[in-house]
């Protein structure tokens, strides 16, 4: 669930602001810190899954 939330909020963001489209696709290191972040989040959200 917090990676749909995730994704929703950086879709608002850039749906609202073309500066912040164009900087996000300028940096070199968004995408593969946003695949880090979001690969991140899908473990723990595994983690909590198996303990519960």
């Amino acid at each position: 669930a917090l990676v749909v939330r995730v994704c929703f909020i950086l879709g608002n963001m850039m749906a609202k602001s073309e500066d912040a489209r164009l900087t996000f696709m300028k940096d070199s290191h968004a995408l593969k810190t946003l695949t880090k972040l979001l690969h991140s989040y899908i473990q723990l959200d595994s983690l909590v899954s198996f303990f519960n």
